[in-house]
């Protein structure tokens, strides 16, 4: 493990940590960078969506009927992992140190990642929409329209470190902690529209819509010490 001083010294490196993704170069021309990464990411999508358009009459007032339904299932598996050093009797994310100032930087390697977690998560998206455009006259035309919304999400989550008691240090868990976390959200949504035909070649409308997107749960996740890791299942 290398400090910005160049000496493997744990009080440094925990200063280091806590600023190696976001602080810029030093005043020294020091860089440190460590490795955290996806190690692997698949995924899988399916969609299938279909609708319907019809024109019908309702008290000699002519009408366009839409019908819309939608389907997506997206399916993730990916396996979270970084640059480890074991010190203190736990682990540490390595870090390299580039030196901008140097005549000669030697070439930066590829690390070696140790997986941290290992997740495979199902998302499901279900969608029916129905419109209705009303030609009240031959000038005036009103849309209106609802959406429902759902959304689903199944992750199993297998982590195989948790977060130590010294700041920015892992701990090696003897056996992995498994994880499901599942969530579901959905909605329902309107829109309506006016537009009025002033001339052959000018019209003004107004309109107003509004649309939905959940929130999901993490995909991948670090387990942490305090509350216990096998408490953070959530539904």
């Amino acid at each position: 493990i290398v400090g910005f001083n160049n000496v493997p010294d744990f009080t440094n490196l925990l200063s280091v940590l806590g600023n190696a993704n976001t602080a810029g170069v030093q005043a020294n021309g020091l860089l440190g960078r460590s490795a955290d990464s996806n190690i692997g990411v698949t995924e899988e999508d399916f969609t299938i969506s279909n609708s319907l358009v019809g024109d019908y009459h309702i008290g000699g007032v002519e009408n366009t009927l839409y019908i819309g339904a939608n389907y997506n299932r997206r399916k993730v598996n990916e396996t979270d992992g970084a640059a480890l050093t074991s010190g203190l009797g736990t682990f540490f994310r390595t870090l390299s140190v580039i030196d901008i100032n140097s005549a000669s930087q030697a070439a930066n390697t590829r690390l070696d990642q140790t997986v941290l977690s290992d997740s495979d998560a199902t998302f499901d998206e279900y969608g029916l929409s129905i419109q209705n455009l009303i030609k009240a006259t031959d000038k005036l035309n009103i849309l209106a329209g609802l959406r429902y919304d759902r959304f689903e999400v199944d992750n199993d989550v297998t982590s195989f470190f948790e977060n130590g008691t010294i700041t920015g240090s892992l701990n090696q868990l003897a056996t992995p902690a498994e994880q499901n976390i599942s969530s579901s959200n959905d909605n329902i949504s309107g829109q309506l529209g006016i537009i009025y035909d002033l001339t052959d070649s000018a019209s003004i409308y107004a309109s107003y819509s509004d649309s939905f997107t959940p929130n999901y749960p993490s995909i991948t996740c670090l387990l942490y010490t305090s509350p216990s890791p096998r408490d953070l299942s959530t539904s």
